[in-house]
Formats: structure tokens, C-alpha cells, sequence
């Protein structure tokens, strides 16, 4: 069998290799062309319509791995199914291991119902598949960078660092708010010498 070149439609690439286009050229064309306009309408918050479009791709081929990545992805973002959503997911990770972009799936699903570690968990495997992969690192910076431990020599949840962390995050904001105060204060006191 021969291979086909990316860049040239299925079809075209089918009649130059000298045969006749299959039904598995035209299915998994149908896949390709379905997740790509799935991944759009995620991009775009349509996740309703991610899922229809993927729902007669998924119902004929429910093995391929990459379309109930993004079938669950949809399901759940547009539904509200979460445990169905990450079953799909997850078994599709568990087909294509090597598949960064079905492990950002499970992590945006795991982020959009508010489980962080696990998604930081993911995002990290799929970082380590491909380090390069800007998705994860949009997603990586999402959750923000954390600041050093008060006592370095310490570990982080140690309670003597819980609480100095505590008291810095309370004087920060207190800071913040009595500097935005003063500002307010003048701005009102420049108001009335103007006036």
C-alpha cells in the first residue's frame, strides 16, 4: 500500500498513486475534514456544534481514536456529561498514547469542570511528548506561575510556609487596596481643586 502525501486531497492522491479512491480513503477523509471543523468550532466556543458536526462520524466510527477524543471533548463541554465525556477521552488516550493532542483534549475537559491537578497531570504527559506543542503551553500558562515558598529551605506545605504565604497574600491585597484608595482620593481632591 502505497502512502499518501498530506498536502494533496485524498481523491487526487488516490487516482495519481493508479487506483480507484476506497470507502477507508473516503471515511477517513471524512474523519480528518469532521475534527478539523470540530477544532475550529471549539476554538470558537461552538461546542454544540462540534458535536453534531462529529456525532455521524463518531456513530460510524467509533474506534478511531481522535474522534472520540473530540466527540467526549464536545460532549462534555456542550452537555455537561462529564464522566461519559472522560470515559471517551480517556480511552482514546489509552489507544494513542503517543498522541499529544488527545491528552490537551482530556486536560481542557478536566480544567472546564474545575479539576486542575488532574489537568495539570495531563498537560504535563503531553508535554513530555512534545515539548514543542504550543497548545499545551497556552493552556500551561492558564494556570499561572506560583511563587517561591517564603522559607525556600522548607517545603512548600509546610505550615510554617502556609502561613507566611497567607500573611504575604493579605499584606499584598491590603497593599493594593489602601495604594488604590490614596489614587481615589486624590483623583477626587484634583476633581474639586478643578472644579
Amino acid at each position: 500500500m502505497t502512502s499518501l502525501p498530506p498536502d494533496l486531497p485524498l481523491p487526487a492522491a488516490a487516482e495519481n498513486a493508479g487506483g480507484p479512491v476506497t470507502d477507508f480513503q473516503r471515511s477517513r477523509t471524512a474523519a480528518r475534514t469532521a475534527i478539523a471543523k470540530a477544532r475550529d468550532r471549539l476554538a470558537s466556543g461552538d461546542c454544540e456544534g462540534a458535536m453534531q458536526g462529529l456525532r455521524p462520524v463518531f456513530d460510524e466510527d467509533r474506534a478511531h481514536a481522535q474522534i472520540r477524543s473530540y466527540y467526549g471533548l464536545a460532549l462534555g463541554l456542550a452537555r455537561g456529561r462529564y464522566h461519559e465525556a472522560l470515559d471517551l477521552c480517556q480511552s482514546a488516550v489509552k489507544q494513542e498514547f503517543f498522541n499529544p493532542e488527545l491528552y490537551l483534549n482530556v486536560a481542557r475537559l478536566n480544567l472546564a469542570f474545575g479539576f486542575r491537578a488532574e489537568s495539570l497531570r495531563y498537560l504535563r504527559r503531553a508535554r513530555m511528548i512534545d515539548p514543542a506543542n504550543e497548545g499545551i503551553e497556552e493552556l500551561l500558562e492558564e494556570f499561572g506561575l506560583r511563587r517561591e515558598p517564603v522559607l525556600r529551605f522548607l517545603p512548600r506545605r509546610h505550615l510554617l510556609n502556609r502561613w507566611l504565604g497567607s500573611a504575604r497574600v493579605a499584606l499584598l491585597r491590603s497593599a493594593i487596596w489602601s495604594d488604590s484608595r490614596r489614587r481615589a482620593k486624590r483623583d477626587s481632591g484634583e476633581d474639586r481643586v478643578a472644579a
